[in-house]
Formats: structure tokens, C-alpha cells, sequence
């Protein structure tokens, strides 16, 4: 029997992780009230931003390093020790997050927490399985967690839980999983050895960490500040709209992981070669996310309704607004990978950090004078920026994107 290709395994644990996160949204969306959904979304902010912050210092500086430290059992051992005590540092810092009095509701913060823990250890544990090539590993994480969450929620619904229930049994749902497939990883003894792996993490996340937290920060103040200034129901609709156009983003991923390596080599060949090809590719893209953000944008209302209920309805103005900013995202995808090709990482930085300054700069008059609409403009704006300092560096190098198309 022939067996099935990393790539097409990579692929489907790829559809099941965000199938099941997608859908997980959905059922919660219409559970529970837009004011306790708008709570939720905040705790997973708050986790998505914790999962950044484990990426810089952890998870990224592995990816490039493990190749390269010759005996791996004990650098996994490493990344299994710092990881776990990063989860337990930030489950701390969470609980003292949420005392804010914003995000007190009912009491919850433990089990919010024990939420967030269980993500952060299943998160970690995908990242490095990916990293050293376990696909199957992966695909056995991500299906034995999915069908225990569907355990969770379908329990939820069965019995009428509130949302401490639900985070509770959640959180404990990440463990299984987790603990028979960590166990699989063949850990070696630390010994001194850890020194060189502190040293090279630290060598390396200082650089990582700032990156990552203007990239989260320029993309999410709107949304958090949404949350503080226009309160829980805000929050939720934006959460929600944020779920759908998700997984738009994880096809654009897809998109950039299957072209820019390609891209690259035809750099090195050839530049208008690789500009021809990112010109090309862009143009397809555009396309087809063209036509899917033109049905978003027609039928927002029944989506809305026939997916979370009618509660949402009112909201589809911030589907339409979310589909203007995904739409310059495609765009400017050629531009942001012929960044990466060139290896312009200080030219990435600067985009984020000019993004970042407008927004905290704006989003305080935006939120109060136009509300939902006012958080779309600036991440409308937001998009812009980049695009605009990205095409100006490119510009500025020589490479231009959009001349007339050269064969390759």
C-alpha cells in the first residue's frame, strides 16, 4: 500500500487544526451571548500574544538551531523544560492580566487560565513535532485533541455549561494528547549542556521578541483597544469576523510557504525572473480571494445568521470592513515575500513598526469618534503602511514588481 506524502500529511493535519479551531469558534459564537463570547475572545487574544512571546524565545530560535547542536535528545529536553516553565510563568501573569476590571466576569480567571496553559502546551508541542520533521506525531496531536474538544463542547451543550465550565474542561482536554504524544519525543539527560542552549536562545530571541511583539501589537491594538473602549459585544464581533477571514489567512500562509521558496531560487538565478514569477503568482491569488472576499461581502447577513445567529447580524458591516483589509493583505503578499527573498528582515521591521506607531498614535480618536468602523479604518490604514514602506525599499533596490512580466 503506497503511503501517503509528507506533504499531503502536512496538508491535513493542516485542515484539521484549523477546521477544528474554526468550527470550535463557530459553536461557541452561538452558544454563548455576544457578551460572553466577546470575554472568550479576549482570554485568546491574551493567549494568541502569549503563544508570540513562547515563538520568539522558544519555539523559533529551535527551528533553526536544532539541526546544529549534534545531540538532540538532551537540546529537547532543553525546549521541553523551558517551555513547560514558560507555561507556568504565563498562566501567573494571566491571572494578574485578568483583574482588569474590564475582564472581570463571573470569577473565571483560574479556569480561563487552565485554558490558556493547555493551548500554550499543545501549541508548543505542534511547533517543535513540525519543526523536527514528526508529521504523523503532529496529525496524531491535532486529531486526538480535536475529537476531545468535540467531547467538550458536546458535553457543554448537552448540559447547559457556562463558559468556567467549558474553559475547565477545555484546558484539561489539551492534556491527553499532549502526554501520550510528548512522551513519544525520546528526551535525553540535560547535564550542562543547557548553558549552550541558553546562550544560543538568548543570542537569538532578543531580535525574535521584539519582532513579534510589534507584528502582534500593530496587528491587534485596534482589536484590544476595541474591546476596552467599546466594551464585550464589540470585541466579540471582531473576534468572530477575525475566526472567518482566519482561515483566508491560512491559505494565504500556504500560499507564501509554497511560493517563496521557489521565488528564492529563481532570485538567485535571475531577479526579473522571480519577479515575474511573484507577479504571476500574485495575480492568481488575487483571483481567487477576490472572488471569495466578493461572496463575503454580498452575503455577510446570511452567513452571519445561518453560521452564529441572528445576534451577529447587525455585525456585517465589520465582515465587509474585514474583507477591504484582507484584500490589500493578497495585494501586498508579492511585496512582503520579495521582502523575505531578499532577506530585508530590517526593512520587515521597520513596516511593523511604522504600522505600529500609527496605530497607537490614532486608534484612541478613531475608537471614540467611529466606533467598530474606526477599528476597520485602522487596520485599513495599518495594511497601507506597510504596503507603502515595503514597495518603497523594494523601489529603492531595483526590483520592481510590477513592470511588464518576464519569462522564467
Amino acid at each position: 500500500m503506497k503511503q501517503i506524502s509528507p506533504r499531503l500529511l502536512v496538508l491535513l493535519d493542516q485542515a484539521i487544526y484549523s477546521g477544528s479551531s474554526f468550527g470550535l469558534t463557530m459553536v461557541l459564537a452561538r452558544y454563548f451571548t455576544i457578551e460572553i463570547f466577546g470575554l472568550y475572545g479576549s482570554v485568546m487574544l491574551l493567549a494568541y500574544l502569549l503563544t508570540s512571546i513562547g515563538g520568539a524565545v522558544v519555539m523559533q530560535p529551535f527551528q533553526v538551531t536544532w539541526t546544529r547542536v549534534g545531540a538532540i535528545a538532551p537540546y529537547l529536553s532543553f525546549i521541553a523544560l523551558g517551555h513547560g516553565l514558560f507555561v507556568v510563568v504565563s498562566i501567573m501573569i494571566g491571572m494578574v492580566v485578568l483583574q482588569v476590571p474590564a475582564l472581570r466576569h463571573g470569577g473565571w480567571q483560574p479556569q480561563m487560565m487552565l485554558l490558556v496553559g493547555g493551548f500554550l502546551l499543545h501549541d508548543g508541542l505542534r511547533k517543535l513535532l513540525l519543526a523536527i520533521d514528526k508529521v504523523r506525531s503532529t496529525l496524531l496531536l491535532d486529531l486526538g485533541n480535536g475529537v476531545l474538544q468535540a467531547m467538550v463542547v458536546g458535553a457543554m451543550l448537552l448540559g447547559h455549561w457556562g463558559l468556567g465550565d467549558y474553559a475547565a474542561w477545555s484546558g484539561w482536554a489539551y492534556l491527553p494528547a499532549v502526554v501520550v504524544v510528548g512522551s513519544r519525543l525520546g528526551l535525553g539527560r540535560l547535564g550542562m549542556r543547557w548553558r549552550i542552549y541558553l546562550r544560543l536562545h538568548l543570542q537569538q530571541g532578543k531580535w525574535l521578541l521584539a519582532t513579534a511583539l510589534l507584528q502582534w501589537w500593530s496587528s491587534n491594538l485596534f482589536v484590544v483597544a476595541s474591546g476596552l473602549l467599546l466594551g464585550k459585544p464589540a470585541l466579540g464581533a471582531l473576534r468572530l469576523v477575525q475566526s472567518f477571514f482566519g482561515v483566508l489567512g491560512i491559505l494565504l500562509q500556504a500560499f507564501e510557504n509554497y511560493g517563496l521558496p521557489k521565488a528564492a531560487a529563481l532570485y538567485q538565478q535571475k531577479p526579473q525572473a522571480a519577479a515575474a514569477y511573484l507577479r504571476q503568482l500574485g495575480g492568481q491569488g488575487l483571483v481567487v480571494f477576490g472572488l471569495v472576499l466578493l461572496a463575503l461581502v454580498l452575503l455577510a447577513e446570511p452567513i452571519l445568521y445561518w453560521t452564529v445567529g441572528a445576534s451577529f447580524v447587525p455585525y456585517a458591516f465589520v465582515v465587509r470592513g474585514m474583507a477591504a483589509v484582507y484584500a490589500l493583505i493578497a495585494l501586498s503578499y508579492p511585496v512582503r515575500m520579495a521582502i523575505r527573498m531578499m532577506l530585508l528582515n530590517r526593512a520587515f521591521f521597520i513596516g511593523y513598526l511604522c504600522a505600529f506607531c500609527f496605530s497607537v498614535s490614532s486608534c484612541y480618536a478613531l475608537l471614540r469618534n467611529a466606533g467598530l468602523w474606526g477599528c476597520l479604518i485602522g487596520l485599513i490604514v495599518n495594511q497601507l503602511i506597510m504596503l507603502v514602506v515595503w514597495q518603497f525599499v523594494l523601489h529603492k533596490k531595483q526590483f520592481f514588481l510590477w513592470k511588464s512580466s518576464t519569462s522564467y
